[in-house]
């Protein structure tokens, strides 16, 4: 997203859903200002504790086991930005809606959610979110997995927007990172995202051209 200029566009949507504890300020021509939706991954509580600033009047929405939200951190962060913002509407995702993220993912890669050996990510429960409150979701930062096959496309894109020192990983070489872990989760989760964009399910906005970070 860095350089996409995309901001003002973004903003114009009813709707914008983040991820974790990314920020807007600094950043709002290419990824803009307005915050609806933040969906959190567990391992991004405790940062966005730390980056309780970032809020906005917008609506939080945690995933992952149960037992995260009885025991250790989660529950005081949530305590801590509840009082904070005692106006922010909190929610955790169901069981139920894990099931049914297990078994698009399923029908789609014919794989099993315990074979990629990873949770599914942010952007994976934001999608399958955005598809359940949505008339229409379009999503911005993804990249196709024919992307990292192009050795001069695939050092242009930075992991994170924010992230754009020479030493940052670009977001393909992390991929390779988990795929030499064993993990192949990312790739699975843009197959299932190319197959809801072709069925119109979604629109992904990707760009092209020399300033292509998508």
């Amino acid at each position: 997203m860095a350089n996409s200029s995309l901001g003002s566009v973004i903003d114009s949507y009813d709707g914008v859903f983040r991820l974790d504890a990314d920020p807007t300020s600094g950043h709002e021509d290419d990824v803009g200002e307005k915050t609806s939706v933040r969906v959190v991954a567990p391992n991004s509580i405790s940062e966005l504790d730390v980056k309780r600033e970032l809020l906005q009047n917008e609506t939080l929405v945690f995933y992952g086991s149960e037992h995260i939200f009885s025991l250790g951190l989660a529950p005081k962060v949530i305590f801590n930005i509840s009082s904070s913002y005692p106006d922010m509407a909190v929610y955790r995702m169901t069981d139920g809606f894990e099931m049914a993220a297990n078994s698009l993912f399923e029908l789609h890669t014919n794989i099993k959610r315990r074979k990629v050996e990873m949770e599914f990510s942010s952007a994976f429960h934001a999608v399958l979110l955005m598809m359940d409150v949505c008339q229409e979701s379009h999503l911005y930062g993804f990249i196709p997995n024919e992307y990292c096959l192009d050795s001069r496309l695939s050092q242009l894109a930075s992991y994170k927007y924010y992230h754009q020192r020479k030493e940052d990983l670009t977001e393909c070489e992390v991929y390779q990172a988990l795929a030499e872990m064993g993990s192949n989760r990312p790739f699975k989760e843009r197959e299932v995202i190319k197959d809801l964009q072709e069925e119109g399910k979604v629109t992904v906005k990707n760009r092209s051209g020399p300033k292509q970070v998508i």
